[in-house]
């Protein structure tokens, strides 16, 4: 009976987290990186950096279109980036569905780093990571 009781409440507890964590503000981006287990995990003991994860997925970047060609001729493609897990390039089809937390790019603290999306006038502006910190911070 007692075997029964603990399954029982392992169960319930397991279905619960789940259901906690499907109704929680977890950006879809993350679970494409992180397992159900790992956010679970971070809802529990680490708020504050499953916090800065969704903001840094939302905020990470910014896409500035209508930019003249003698601006944006000067900034390498996105083709230069590549997937971190299948090196397979970035290109314009994958922007309207990016993932930061799946791309390799390497960035110092302070840097932000600009790419062109083809020819189409527009860039996307990778923030420097040390700014996306104070930004996040000054929300508190």
């Amino acid at each position: 009976m007692r075997f029964y009781f603990l399954l029982y409440a392992l169960v319930l507890v397991t279905f619960s987290g789940i259901a906690q964590l499907e109704n929680s503000a977890v950006d879809q981006r993350l679970l494409e990186v992180y397992s159900t287990e790992q956010i679970a995990n971070m809802t529990t003991n680490q708020p504050q950096s499953l916090a800065y994860l969704n903001y840094y997925v939302k905020n990470a970047y910014q896409v500035l279109t209508d930019i003249p060609e003698s601006k944006w001729i000067h900034f390498k493609d996105i083709s230069e980036i590549n997937y971190s897990k299948t090196g397979e390039k970035l290109t314009a089809a994958d922007f309207n569905d990016l993932n930061i937390l799946k791309l390799d790019i390497v960035r110092k603290q302070e840097e932000y780093l600009t790419y062109r999306v083809g020819e189409t006038g527009t860039v996307i502006v990778f923030i420097a990571p040390r700014v996306l910190i104070e930004q996040f911070n000054s929300l508190k």
